[in-house]
């Protein structure tokens, strides 16, 4: 399977993306490699970032097998490109760029783009975006996913933005295909201290979460 697909497929399989911004490119692998030991194997490191294509370039480099590298808050067609060309197998927006997709698609790269409304998330998945970011999906809790579940059940929804220990499992429970998760899981203060032990821990908590709920849900 292409780098670009398998990206999707493990966000699907995890049911977590990790939304990273870290102060330094430097700890990029150390980050990547501790969330992937909690079993979160997609990480998409933020545009905001100062070194944001160094810390792609970083983790892209080093051909891992076992992880996905994405670039987030892609805001323009000329970002997506240089974090394409920096390794990026998966794009991130807060919102509905038409560049950005036109731009990523050209070259076989994913988004997943921000919608909130009904329409946004329609127009989103017709442009055949593989999943919708709902953002900010985590702050309107659980009902409202569920109630977007109601007319539009074959759009895989992931929400992102205020997802947490605490909430995360009804978010699964309510139909969240999979969570986008920043600082809940990428811990600047851990990652400042070289405490990275933390965010295998964080990471291994929300999968976990993921999988119960997913189990609970089968029945």
């Amino acid at each position: 399977m292409k780098k670009n697909l398998l990206s999707i497929e493990r966000i699907f399989e995890t049911g977590v993306m990790a939304a990273a911004r870290i102060s330094s490119a430097e700890d990029a692998k150390q980050v990547v490699e501790a969330l992937a030991d909690g079993g979160v194997v997609a990480t998409a490191f933020s545009m905001t970032m100062a070194d944001a294509l160094q810390a792609i370039e970083n983790v892209s480099g080093r051909n891992y097998s076992h992880l996905s590298v994405g670039a987030g808050t892609v805001l323009d067609a000329e970002s997506a490109r240089m974090a394409i060309l920096a390794g990026a197998e998966f794009i991130v927006s807060p919102t509905i760029n038409l560049e950005v997709m036109k731009l990523s698609h050209r070259y076989g790269i994913p988004v997943l783009p921000g919608a909130l409304t009904p329409n946004e998330i329609l127009f989103a998945f017709e442009l055949g975006c593989p999943i919708v970011k709902v953002f900010p999906g985590g702050n309107l809790g659980p009902a409202y996913i569920k109630s977007l579940l109601g007319p539009f059940k074959h759009i895989p929804l992931m929400p992102d933005g205020g997802v947490t220990l605490d909430n995360a499992m009804d978010l699964i429970r309510a139909g969240g295909a999979a969570l986008g998760i920043g600082g809940s899981l990428v811990k600047s203060q851990a990652i400042a201290n070289g405490e990275f032990q933390q965010l295998t821990e964080l990471a291994s908590k929300f999968t976990s979460i993921v999988a119960q709920a997913r189990e609970e849900m089968a029945g």
